[in-house]
């Protein structure tokens, strides 16, 4: 790929501060921590669990956890310290997050719009509008160049067209749109937990019954792997908690009977349920996440997959390396 002068300096900068970060973070500096500290290395925090303990005392972690936050830790533990505690800024721009942003915000401007029509007595908008609120979302700067900025343009198209005709054939009601929502779960000692979220879309079926549903961009999952999807667990956990609200009354909406992804490029819908034993066992283990993370166990757990994905590989001395070096 050819950088102009610009965006080569602006890489340059990134590197440079993500380096300076990196020696402050491995103790290369002479002097002391602050407060009397040890040296924190991040070759000791890569591999003593009970380290982690003295970054929390520089370093706070949020005051809500995410399910976008456990999936990370659960992959790599530092990969998390580097991200959400570090900061360390990542270099690389990534297409596929601002495609998905572009679909998620046409999709709920066009629901919005078609719900509006209903409740007036109008017809649902056209297909034109839905188109229109997509391309005001694209910004093609906002990605890595013209030619991945073309590609995702059209790939837009089937998708776009899809979800149109899915949303002809509806008899449900959105009765949320990206809504946001903070559940407790009581932690062994201390203040409860926190695990915020924000669900793409809540329908009310004409039974009355509730449906979560989830867009995703990007390849399609099987049906084990939807039966078992962590996010759907977070979602349905939160409202059979009475954690979602209902965006007109304020009221909590019903325990949901239908998880849903949708793929987006695909235009497949995989469903699953969840039972109330399997949302208090998610609810433990989200527990125990937070228990771990707030013990400051930030060990690394590399290999050729997790490392190979991990924008920070570059500084972590715990990172997979082949044979060869």
């Amino acid at each position: 790929e050819q950088l102009d002068a610009e965006d080569t300096e602006t890489q340059e900068a990134v590197i440079g501060e993500l380096v300076e970060v990196a020696r402050n973070a491995a103790g290369i500096a002479s002097e002391e921590r602050l407060l009397g500290i040890d040296p924190l290395t991040l070759r000791v925090l890569a591999t003593h669990g009970p380290a982690g303990v003295e970054l929390l005392k520089l370093a706070r972690l949020p005051s809500k956890f995410s399910h976008s936050q456990f999936y990370v830790y659960q992959r790599c533990h530092l990969q998390y310290a580097f991200e959400k505690l570090y900061r360390i800024p990542s270099v690389e721009q990534k297409g596929y997050f601002e495609f998905g942003t572009v679909v998620h915000g046409a999709f709920e401007d066009f629901v919005k719009s078609a719900r509006a029509a209903k409740a007036a007595g109008e017809e649902m908008p056209d297909f034109e509008q839905l188109q229109r609120a997509f391309d005001e979302h694209f910004d093609p700067k906002a990605f890595p160049d013209e030619t991945q900025a073309g590609s995702y343009r059209k790939r837009s198209r089937d998708a776009l067209r899809s979800f149109y005709e899915r949303e002809l054939k509806s008899s449900a009601d959105a009765v949320g749109l990206e809504r946001y929502f903070v559940l407790e779960l009581e932690a062994p000692d201390g203040e409860p937990i926190r695990v915020n979220g924000v669900i793409d879309r809540i329908d009310r079926h004409p039974d009355g019954s509730i449906e979560i549903i989830d867009y995703k961009t990007g390849r399609s999952k099987s049906q084990k792997q939807v039966d078992s999807d962590d996010q759907l667990s977070t979602y349905a956990l939160a409202m059979a908690r009475g954690a979602v609200t209902d965006e007109g009354t304020g009221e909590p909406l019903p325990a949901a009977s239908k998880l849903t992804l949708y793929f987006t490029e695909s235009a497949m819908a995989v469903s699953t349920t969840r039972t109330p034993e399997q949302l208090e066992e998610h609810a433990a283990t989200l527990t125990s996440l937070a228990m771990s993370l707030l013990s400051g166990d930030f060990t690394a757990t590399p290999g050729y997959k997790t490392c190979g994905w991990c924008d920070f590989a570059r500084v972590c001395p715990s990172r997979y390396q082949t044979p060869e070096g």
